[in-house]
This record gives C-alpha cells, structure tokens and sequence, in this order.
C-alpha cells in the first residue's frame, strides 16, 4: 500500500514542477473553467455479466488550455468483485496540423479484490488523444503483486475441468498412466498478467449524437495461455447528462459477451457539448476487457503441483467400452493400458494377465461388457485368475462407481474350477448379470453338497469370494433335465458380502430331475453385512425331492451381520414351501448388528 501511495505522490509532485510553467505562463487569464466531474455507469448482460463503477474528476491545476487533476474510481460486480483505483493525469489543448487536439496522460493504482477473494494491485498508465470528432487511447496494466496466488489447495485428480481448459495445460500430475493410477497434491492458482489496451472512437452528430468506439486487448500470464480480445461499443447520448451503452466484448477466454446499460455524467466543463473543451473533463474508461463483470483485468485460472506424486494403484489393467478387443495368450504390459484399454475379458487374457503381473486388478470403467464365448469357453463365462480382482470405476478410472455408473458385465465371473484348482477373486462395485448355463467342468459340486449337471452362476470362486457394493442377478428360464442348480454368488470355503444386492431366479421346469434349488449364496462359511437377498423359484418339478428357494446356504458358519432381517426373501411360487437358509441350511449361525 505504502509503495503505490509512494509512486502517486512522486508523480503529482514530478508533474506539478514540468508544468509549473504552462499553468503559471497563463496565470492572469485563468478562469475555472473546469469543475469536479462525477461519472457512474452500469453494465448488464448475460453470462452473469453485471459491473458498474463511480468515477470522480478534480482538478489540482488548470487554465483555459491545460488541466492537471486527480481522479478516483471505485468499480463492483458481482460475487464482491471490486476495485478501488486512484491516480493522477494531465490533459492539454495542443495543436496539430490544421486543428487542435487534447493530448492526455494520465497513471493510476488498482487494487482489485477477485471473486475467488485474492488481492492484487497493479499500475496503470496510459496516454490519450482526443478530437471533437475523435478519440484514441492506449493504456497498459502492470502487476505490483504476485502474479499467480493460490486460492485453494487439492489434488490432480480433482483439478476442475474449468481449470484446465483455462490453462490450456494437460494434467500429468494425476490420473491414469500405462498401469498406474497416480495423483499429486496441487495449487490451484489465480493467474494475473501484464496487459495492454487500445480503443479509437469516432462521433456521429446524428440525433444527440453518439460515439462509435472499437478496440483490442491483449493479457500474458506466467502458467496459462494467453489471452487476446476485441471490443465494440457504442454510447448513444440521451440528453447532456446520460448516455446509452451497446458493448460487445470476444476474447479466447469468455468467447462471446454483450452487455448493455447506461452511463451519467454531471458537472465537469462549462463549454458547450461535444466541443473540443467539454472534453477536457471527458471520464476516462479503463478496464476494457472485463467492464462488464465489475473486474480490473481478466485472470486466468491454473493450477502447480505443492508435493510429491503417489502411487494410488499399481499393477492395474484397464477396460472401456471404447478400447479394443483383448488379445489373449498374446497379451503383452502394451496391452489393457490406461491409454490402450481392452474392449472386456476373457479367459485367455486372464491367464496371461497372471503370468505378466499376478494378482491384477482390473478396473472396469462405466459401461456395458459383454463375455464373449471363445474356443476355451463356449457360454459366456470367463475363468479368473487367483487373486484377480475386479473394480468398477467411474469414466476415467479415477473415483468408484456408484448407482447406474457401476459397470454391467453381462455373463458368469468364476474364480478356479472343481478340477480343483483353487482360486479367490472379488468384486467391487460392479453390476453382474447372467442368464447362461455354466459349463460341468467347472462347478461339479457346491457347499451345500450337493451336484448338479446344469448350473447357472453369476459370480463364482472355488476358494473364497469376496463381493462389496455389487449387484449381482442370475436369471435361468430354460427347461433343465436332470439336476439344475441357480447360485448368484458361489463360494467354495467363504463368501463374504458387503452392501451388496443379490437376486436369483428360476422360471424354467425340470423333467426327470431330483432337484431345482435356487440359491442367492452358497459356502461353507459366509459374513453377510447389509442390503438384499433374494431368491425366488417359478419353475415346475416334475420327479422332484428337493427344489425350493434358499437365500443364504452355508455347511459350517454364517455370521449375519444386520439390524434387520426383513431384507431376506425367501420365495417358491411352485413346488415346496419357502425354504428359510436360517431354519434349515445354515449351521453356527451368528446374527450381529451392525456397527
């Protein structure tokens, strides 16, 4: 503060001693010709466009010819944009060529308060010409304070997109790269810069006359792009003291922004309106660029990195619905990359995601996959890997999905096979749906010992399985002879569940069979926590002894953890009676709330 007050008072005083001798030279003849000017106008549009400012001229020196005066703006907008400007000029009636002309000077202090609350002063100085019929003036913007100030501090990851299109610079400090998920704490900054403004103007003496004015203005900032911008406007007298106002601004920043308003004028010179000497007290207009927000200059937003870079994720695999079909036993790290990713998995490629980098998670974005059969897998069901696990995650892969954003695999998830080759796998935050009959090879047998030739599983792992926020639903309607079996979720030694929704449903019949049953989850142990399980059978037994519809089938433990248990259901419209997990297959049981 104490600076900028310092350089106003050096000028007033270097000004006061070049001019002593114009203003004393014509001393005797002096009359006050010129009087304080007060200015207000008011700007409107659209884009939230709305800025006015208060402007008032006095003069220190003066005589018929030349005027030395102090002058003080205070300029608002919205969101408590505001700035407080004073400062110091000079205007004299010169001559040139044929006619007379005013040559004007003039250097004032701004301190401008941004709406994201930063403080910046700046100079600015400018020279002017001006005609009864013309006008031209050119002005720059020089920063006292720093030109970047933080106004909030965040991560890469949740660097706003409004952000980085300001700053036309890419985001390498967070994100997805090759197999990584990587984030950076950063600095989002508030840019400010240099800048430079000219405009020319030329009266039209039609009606009250009006002034047609146009010009450009240029900015530079330190960590964002430039900005470059064209100005119009035009200012339609009223009467003497009020004036209508037409502006139109285009800049690679703000693209498109027209704003009207009014302007008032009182006092000032006594000559007549619209002669060279009424325009000695002429209001200076500054602050082109941003007039009609209320702002000083145009800024920027950007953003730098305050900290070292972590690795959220590694050893990650990456799908979309937009990337490319998987390669299989082809698979190389070039492969399922952030910016290479697969199409959907398949048994092949699992493999060798397991040879390249064993227990691989695989982050599905949102979006829809589809298992597709292959020369190992005839149905759509896609064999994993131990300890494979996969994630549903938001477009972009960086935050989790939730809701209709979690992604929709639409076949059967199996973990090891009855071989046995044991495996464990998960599921996060992923919708699974399957209506496909699973192959023999891989489930001969369950936990609740029984067997079954035809089953129908969604989510299955021959070790342990871990499902949280998922959704997971089994659908058979076909016809099944013999033994059939529909599980949503298999889990040969533990299931465990979290926040999870769990549906499964028979409408098919079964001829010559012995057993339909319809299971929502089977395993020797499982730890049940929240949400919904449902299991319904609509189909017709013919040669029955079991079929029936059990939510939760255990051989050993099952720890339910719940403040209700009114989220099971237990359902057979054909057949036996509902059959409750709780009364008739689950041993050890254990009923927590939950926390």
């Amino acid at each position: 503060m104490k600076l900028q007050l310092s350089v106003l008072v050096i000028a007033l005083l270097k000004v006061q001693l070049s001019h002593a001798s114009i203003f004393n030279q014509h001393e005797e003849t002096s009359t006050n010709t010129y009087h304080s000017r007060i200015t207000g106008q008011l700007l409107s549009g659209g884009e939230q466009q709305l800025g006015g400012f208060g402007d008032a001229m006095m003069p220190l020196m003066q005589n018929q010819n030349n005027l030395l005066f102090a002058d003080g703006t205070v300029m608002l907008g919205q969101e408590l944009r505001s700035t407080v400007s004073g400062g110091l000029g000079y205007r004299g009636i010169k001559q040139a060529g044929l006619s007379q002309g005013i040559l004007g000077a003039y250097l004032f202090s701004d301190y401008y308060q941004t709406r994201l609350k930063n403080n910046y002063w700046q100079l600015n100085p400018g020279l002017e010409w001006l005609h009864e019929r013309y006008e031209t003036r050119l002005q720059g913007y020089i920063p006292l304070s720093r030109r970047n100030q933080t106004y909030r501090h965040t991560y890469a990851d949740d660097i706003p997109e409004r952000v980085l299109r300001d700053s036309g610079k890419s985001n390498h400090l967070g994100g997805a790269r090759g197999h990584s998920l990587i984030d950076t704490p950063v600095n989002l900054l508030e840019e400010f810069g240099p800048g430079v403004e000219l405009e020319a103007g030329r009266f039209i003496d039609y009606g009250k006359g009006f002034w047609l004015r146009a010009g450009g203005y240029h900015f530079s900032y330190n960590h964002a792009k430039n900005i470059n911008g064209i100005e119009g406007n035009i200012e339609a007298f009223i009467n003497d003291h009020m004036s209508l106002l037409l502006q139109n601004n285009y800049d690679n920043q703000n693209q498109n922004r027209f704003a009207i308003g009014l302007r008032v004028n009182f006092d000032g010179s006594s000559a007549l309106p619209h002669s060279l000497e009424s325009r000695m007290t002429a209001p200076i207009i500054r602050h082109l660029a941003r007039q009609s927000y209320g702002d000083a200059l145009p800024t920027r937003r950007s953003f730098q990195a305050s900290g070292p870079t972590t690795v959220l994720f590694n050893n990650v695999w990456f799908f979309s619905p937009d990337g490319t079909l998987p390669q299989g036993r082809a698979t190389t790290l070039a492969n399922c990359t952030a910016e290479h990713p697969c199409s959907t998995i398949d048994t092949p490629t699992a493999a060798q995601i397991a040879l390249l980098t064993p227990d691989a998670q695989l982050f599905f974005a949102t979006g829809k996959y589809n298992i597709l059969p292959n020369a190992i897998n005839q149905n759509n069901w896609v064999n994993l890997q131990d300890g494979q696990s996969l994630l549903g995650r938001n477009t972009g892969w960086m935050t989790t999905a939730t809701g209709n954003n979690q992604p929709l695999i639409n076949g059967s998830l199996i973990w090891g096979n009855s071989n046995p080759i044991i495996a464990s796998g998960a599921v996060y935050n992923m919708r699974v749906n399957n209506t496909t009959v699973t192959a023999n090879i891989v489930s001969t047998g369950y936990a609740s010992n029984s067997s079954t030739n035809n089953s129908v599983m969604s989510v299955s792992a021959f070790n342990s399985m871990t499902l949280t926020r998922a959704t997971i639903n089994t659908k058979f309607s076909g016809n099944v002879k013999g033994t059939g079996s529909n599980n949503a979720t298999y889990g040969i030694q533990t299931a465990t569940i979290a926040d999870s929704i769990i549906n499964a449903l028979t409408s098919g019949n079964t001829t010559n069979g012995t057993s339909n049953p319809v299971f929502g989850i089977v395993a020797n142990n499982a730890v049940v926590t929240g949400k919904i399980i449902n299991a319904k059978n609509k189909g017709t037994i013919d040669g029955m002894s079991t079929t029936g519809a059990l939510d939760i089938v255990t051989s050993n433990q099952l720890i339910f953890q719940s403040n209700t248990a009114s989220f099971i259901k237990a359902i057979s419209l054909n057949g036996t009676q509902p059959v409750s997990a709780f009364a008739r297959l689950a041993y050890n049981l254990t009923v927590q709330p939950t926390v």
